[in-house]
C-alpha cells in the first residue's frame, strides 16, 4: 500500500529530502488493484527557491483515498497544487456476479482531495461517452456533481456541513485557469 517514487535520473550524495521531493515524479499505486488502473502519477517541483515543494497528482480513473496515506508523513511538507480525478462512477460488471470500479468518482475524489489538501481539483473522464459493443453492456455510469457528492456526506453525517472547509475549487472537464 503506498507510493513508489522514481528517484532522479542522477542522485547527487548532498541532496536533501526537500531537493529529492523538488525533483521527483514517480507511480502512486494502490494494492489489490485487480484492473491495474487505479493509480495516480505524481509530479514535484518547486515555484521558487524558498517555496515549499509542490506537486500536482494524475488520476485519471481515481485511486482510493486510503492508498495517499504517504501524504501525512511527508516531510518537508509537499502541497498538491493541482488533483487531476474524475467524478463520474463508472461500473463495470454483471448484477449476478457483482460489480468493480472503472471510475472511483466523486465520493472518493473528495476523500482524496481532503487527505492531499489539493488546492485544484480538476475533474477526468467526465464528459458524456457513446458506449457500443459488448463492453456497453457491461457498464454502469453513475454521474454525480461533486456538490450532490457533498450533500450525501452531509445526510449520512447527520447534518454536520462537510462541505469547502479547505477552499479548494472543483474545475470540470474542459475548463481552463491559471493554477497559482
Amino acid at each position: 500500500m503506498g507510493m513508489a517514487i522514481r528517484p532522479p535520473c542522477t542522485k547527487n550524495p548532498g541532496m536533501t529530502p526537500r531537493d529529492e521531493l523538488t525533483s521527483t515524479s514517480g507511480t502512486l499505486t494502490q494494492p489489490k488493484d485487480l484492473q491495474g488502473i487505479h493509480k495516480g502519477f505524481l509530479v514535484s517541483f518547486l515555484l521558487s527557491p524558498t517555496s515549499p515543494p509542490e506537486a500536482v497528482i494524475y488520476s485519471p480513473h481515481g485511486i482510493l483515498y486510503n492508498s495517499l496515506a504517504v501524504f501525512a508523513k511527508t516531510s518537508p511538507d509537499l502541497r498538491v497544487l493541482a488533483l487531476l480525478h474524475g467524478t463520474l462512477n463508472v461500473k463495470v460488471g454483471w448484477s449476478l456476479t457483482g460489480y468493480s470500479d472503472a471510475n472511483l468518482g466523486a465520493h472518493n475524489g473528495l476523500k482524496v482531495q481532503r487527505l492531499t489538501n489539493a488546492k485544484y481539483w480538476i475533474g477526468t473522464h467526465d464528459e458524456y461517452k457513446v458506449e457500443q459493443g459488448f463492453t456497453s453492456l457491461m457498464l454502469t455510469n453513475c454521474p454525480i456533481t461533486v456538490e450532490e457528492a457533498l450533500e450525501r456526506e452531509r445526510l449520512e453525517d447527520g447534518g454536520r456541513d462537510c462541505g469547502k472547509e479547505s477552499g479548494w475549487n472543483y474545475m470540470g472537464s474542459g475548463a481552463s485557469s491559471v493554477l497559482a
